[in-house]
């Protein structure tokens, strides 16, 4: 477990999670330790994105893209969107990247994935069975980089040459437990 500090409070972070135990341990160490609990995990060579957020033992939000039933894809959009979604999601360069997105797969996609595809991004909200916004390596990157998560690079959320440390894990998976006392 490795201790970071931000904003003046203790971050713990736990290695080693697997995508099925996060679920489970998130909503039990937040109950246990009295505080917000992140469960975060990435497998990059798939494209596949896992966050699970507890407040008081309770789920929060489940954000499943391409983790659980098909691959690149929103398996499971649960509790309310939290403030750091609209600037990971839904900025300028993201909406810009998503429209071109849904330009070139226009072609090859299901109507019905395009459909919803066009709904997530007019109604600027994720849509379980959307396929966009698109997450990719980098992306999750950023999406730790905005919630805030120590061991992202942070500062302008642009030179995703930093490392991301702490990785565990095969290549291109990385999972990671965040609890912080408020």
């Amino acid at each position: 477990m490795a201790v970071a500090w931000m904003q003046g409070f203790p971050w713990f972070q736990v290695r080693g999670v697997t995508f099925d135990e996060i679920e489970e341990l998130v909503p039990r160490l937040s109950a246990a330790l009295g505080c917000d609990v992140i469960g975060f995990a990435s497998q990059t060579a798939v494209d596949a994105f896992l966050l699970v957020q507890a407040s008081g033992g309770r789920l929060v939000r489940i954000l499943d893209f391409g983790a659980f039933g098909e691959e690149r894809t929103w398996n499971r959009v649960e509790g309310a969107p939290q403030a750091w979604e609209a600037e990971a999601f839904w900025a300028e360069d993201s909406l810009t990247e998503a429209n071109e997105q849904l330009e070139d797969m226009a072609e090859y996609e299901d109507e019905a994935v395009m459909e919803l595809n066009r709904k997530a991004i007019a109604e600027r909200t994720l849509i379980p069975g959307a396929t966009l916004p698109f997450l990719g390596t980098l992306d999750t990157v950023h999406i730790g980089a905005t919630i805030g998560l120590p061991g992202f690079y942070a500062e302008g959320h642009g030179d995703w040459s930093t490392p991301v440390e702490f990785k565990t894990g095969p290549p291109g998976f990385f999972s990671r437990l965040f609890t912080t006392f408020r």
